[in-house]
């Protein structure tokens, strides 16, 4: 089994875990940390051109920002708009 580390951002309310030095898997808050099975709100890369995020719904669609921040205030927005029961 592979160890993963995970990091909250508790003022964003998301839960990345880094799966590579160069992605990230990025979940809300709101919904128990379940490991590997755990429900994505999205995916980071960092590519040369900066950091790209990959919606798990649409995974041939990707957003390409600058910084991670840049990445991360966009997931966090979009899990600001989930009005979805968690449970």
């Amino acid at each position: 089994m592979t160890q993963h580390n995970t990091f909250v951002y508790v003022d964003i309310g998301l839960r990345v875990t880094e799966l590579s030095p160069t992605q990230w898997r990025v979940s809300d808050t709101r919904r128990p940390d379940e490991g590997e099975g755990s429900s994505p709100i999205g995916f980071i890369e960092q590519t040369e051109a900066g950091f790209e995020v990959t919606d798990p719904g649409e995974p041939g669609r990707r957003i390409r920002f600058r910084t991670f921040t840049e990445a991360m205030t966009m997931l966090s927005r979009r899990r600001g708009s989930d009005t979805s029961d968690p449970a």
